[in-house]
């Protein structure tokens, strides 16, 4: 896991993120504090990235594909960021680096895996009814079968409606029809053919929604034209079918606004900014709930609005006129308060480590305010110089 926070407002944008990975082998795991996940998209470009979540895309790190992206765009100018956005991804589809059978494999394993659940859960749950009915006969278990498959098929259909809609289409389905059937038919067994409407429902809606959002990748900054900062975030899965499976969401800033974007763990943040922990708002909602649910619905609504006058807002107008310094100041101290939270509680340290510190504003670009090394830069003057060259 990790902690990343984007503050913008019309002046400019601050970046910050911590340097933990947590790498995980079957049950153990361990932290390193070492890893980057703030970057300047080029030397020639007002923009920033940020990754969390997988460091990796389909088994290429994601700072090996940003670095080679950096080597494409040198030359290329942008107008606005969605552009930027809009090259990215026409890199990852086009990059040459994510063979077809790399993309097939995954794609298919993938899906496998999530029938795979859902067979598990029928299962699940035809254990338990067996154990109540105490009834073991075969006739008695293929009738359960059939109807918890049905009834747990449905409530697939209804939760995954609501899950976020992907940007692009594929037609991995259509080109791999046999194959599919074939995979379903031999994990569902005798429950496939009454199913199969369901099942292909399930498959199309699989196909639709973002069903692992292994990594976040954040771009942040000015395009050529772009008066104000802007961010996009992209929830990646991978490629299937030549096209990258992604949901997009923009903050965008204007005269009167500004925002405070914190990514991956958050809690700290949320409850810097809202003046109470969500986890103890829902918790005091639960317990006036089982008093009276209309009086929940009164002190909770008057609460929020109390907490949004009295402390939200002050910080955010506050936010909206902070110069560039401060923006970085408060970007670091978010991060830090994460991990500090962290650093006191039993759980594992999954923030921490050294804080990276970006300031991207209009004409002076992305600049470091913080910047960890892994090497002693007077033992590299040579690494230093390309660096300067470069930019």
């Amino acid at each position: 896991m990790t902690a990343e926070i984007i503050i913008m407002n019309k002046n400019a944008l601050a970046m910050a993120a911590d340097s933990v990975v947590t790498i995980t082998n079957g049950n153990d795991e361990k932290t390193y504090q070492t890893a980057n996940k703030l970057f300047p998209i080029s030397y020639e470009h007002e923009i920033g990235i940020m990754t969390y979540g997988s460091a990796e895309f389909m088994g290429v790190p994601w700072e090996t594909l940003i670095k080679l992206y950096r080597e494409r765009i040198e030359k290329i100018k942008f107008e606005t960021l969605k552009e930027c956005i809009d090259n990215f991804i026409h890199f990852l589809e086009n990059s040459g680096l994510f063979s077809v059978n790399l993309q097939n494999e995954m794609t298919f394993d993938d899906l496998t895996y999530f029938h795979m659940s859902i067979r598990n859960k029928i299962q699940n749950i035809l254990k338990m009814e067996n154990e109540k009915a105490n009834k073991k006969t075969k006739e008695r278990e293929a009738i359960n079968v059939s109807e918890i498959a049905f009834f747990t098929f449905q409530k697939m259909i209804e939760e995954m409606k609501s899950m976020k809609q992907i940007q692009s289409e594929t037609d991995f389905l259509m080109t791999n029809k046999i194959e599919i059937e074939t995979m379903m038919e031999k994990i569902y067994e005798e429950t496939y053919e009454s199913n199969q409407h369901l099942l292909n429902e399930l498959n199309e809606l699989y196909f639709k929604k973002l069903w692992n959002n292994s990594s976040g990748i954040v771009i942040s900054g000015f395009g050529e034209r772009d008066i104000f900062p802007s961010t996009y975030l992209m929830e990646i899965d991978k490629i299937t079918s030549g096209r990258l499976i992604y949901c997009l969401e923009k903050y965008e800033v204007d005269n009167n606004n500004a925002f405070v974007i914190p990514f991956a763990q958050r809690e700290m943040v949320d409850l810097f900014m809202r003046g109470i922990s969500p986890i103890l708002l829902y918790k005091i909602e639960e317990i006036i709930k089982n008093i009276d649910e209309d009086l929940a619905v009164f002190v909770l609504e008057e609460f929020i609005k109390y907490l949004e006058i009295n402390h939200s807002k002050p910080i955010m107008e506050a936010i909206k006129i902070l110069p560039k310094p401060e923006l970085a100041i408060v970007a670091e101290m978010l991060i830090s308060l994460t991990s500090f939270k962290r650093k006191i509680s039993t759980e594992l340290e999954t923030v921490g480590g050294p804080i990276d510190v970006a300031v991207i504003s209009k004409g002076d670009g992305f600049v470091w305010i913080k910047r960890k090394q892994y090497f002693d830069q007077e033992l590299n003057i040579p690494f230093i110089s390309k660096y300067f060259k470069n930019k």
